[in-house]
């Protein structure tokens, strides 16, 4: 959680650390649309905008300019948690 508030002082917080295979990534100029079920098909085309059948990335790779990455994958089994990670 991100704040500043003097709530949130002392809150004990976790989260886990994962490993993840990324597998063929498809890199984003923008952020992918939030109801994406899955990744785009080679050609970029996201559900449900245009349903296809092409061949699909497994994950996808969003760069915000000056800030972070995001990193999203569609399937369970492309990630481990490694750690779980507790903080105050």
């Amino acid at each position: 959680r991100y704040s500043e508030s003097p709530e949130s002082a002392g809150e004990h917080a976790q989260m886990f650390l994962c490993r993840v295979v990324l597998g063929w990534s498809h890199a984003a100029s923008e952020r992918p649309p939030r109801r994406a079920a899955r990744p785009p098909c080679v050609l970029g085309h996201w559900d449900p905008v245009h349903r296809c059948d092409h061949e699909r990335f497994d994950s996808v790779v969003w760069a915000v300019p000056g800030k972070y990455h995001e990193y999203v994958v569609y399937d369970g089994q492309q990630l481990f948690p490694e750690f779980l990670v507790q903080y105050e």
